[in-house]
């Protein structure tokens, strides 16, 4: 048996694309970042995937939740990573995304190339 992974990158709101791409999938991988504002979005995608599960019939589950932007120093990253460990258990990663400076400062390096 020969398993393959697509990934379908998506924008982080629940639009027309974003329902295709769900509706094509069997499962999705839910990235936060370690804000405030994205503990908001989850509840956005939860209530997605419901409506998706309920209205299309569709069986779509979450494979798992990735930590975003994780800066272990910071507080408030462990409180947000500590409340979606809270939320999803075994469905987050133990693997995280760091934040790196070097990811916020390339949108300038572009702009002074301009």
């Amino acid at each position: 048996m020969i398993v393959v992974f697509v990934l379908i990158d998506c924008p982080p709101n629940v639009g027309v694309f974003a329902v295709n791409a769900l509706m094509a999938s069997d499962g999705v991988i839910i990235p936060v970042d370690m804000a405030y504002l994205g503990l908001l979005g989850i509840r956005g995608i939860e209530r997605a995937l419901a409506l998706i599960r309920e209205h299309l019939d569709h069986p779509i589950r979450i494979a798992g939740v990735l930590a975003t932007r994780f800066d272990g120093r910071n507080n408030l990253s462990k409180e947000v990573f500590a409340s979606l460990k809270n939320h999803f258990g075994d469905q987050m990663f133990k693997s995280v995304i760091p934040e790196t400076v070097k990811l916020r400062e390339a949108h300038v390096a572009l702009l002074i190339d301009f």
